[in-house]
């Protein structure tokens, strides 16, 4: 198994993605200094990872979270994860919004995992789980956008 990984430095909140077979013993070499890269930031901490099947699929993951897109898309999931979960659904038009925004991410995703399957960076088993579980998101983001209320805080 393969990872891609996000890691975040205590000194000035960047963060940073890589990909290795051993997370672990990668971000010591982050934080030892032996990464050029990441060598003036340290300490780090991580923050998100995931696995892929091959190391093509991870540098291709990789490649893709360090492009311009991918970078604001992480940034903005970053945000999302660190706010306040009061801060996130005071106002109903806006968390309708997100949700429609996450909505067109799903349809993203969907596209990747075909591109990902058509280019063998996974397999047609890995590919069919992974839209399952998206199709299985994108039925509960459809669940909320049809009754928001139920989801919206109104103290």
């Amino acid at each position: 198994m393969f990872y891609v990984y996000a890691i975040q430095s205590l000194v000035n909140s960047r963060v940073y993605v890589g990909q290795s077979e051993n997370i672990s013993a990668r971000l010591k070499a982050h934080n030892a200094g032996a990464v050029l890269s990441t060598r003036k930031d340290r300490p780090w901490k991580l923050i998100k990872f995931t696995g892929c099947e091959t190391r093509q699929a991870a540098r291709w993951l990789e490649f893709s979270l360090k492009s311009s897109r991918g970078k604001v898309t992480m940034a903005e999931r970053l945000v999302r994860s660190y706010a306040p979960e009061g801060a996130k659904r005071r106002y109903e038009p806006h968390f309708v919004s997100k949700l429609i925004d996450c909505d067109g991410e799903a349809n993203e995703t969907d596209s990747s995992l075909d591109f990902a399957r058509d280019c063998g960076y996974i397999s047609d088993e890995a590919h069919r789980t992974l839209v399952e579980k998206c199709t299985e998101v994108r039925r509960m983001l459809g669940g909320m956008m049809k009754k928001p209320e139920a989801f919206v805080i109104t103290e």
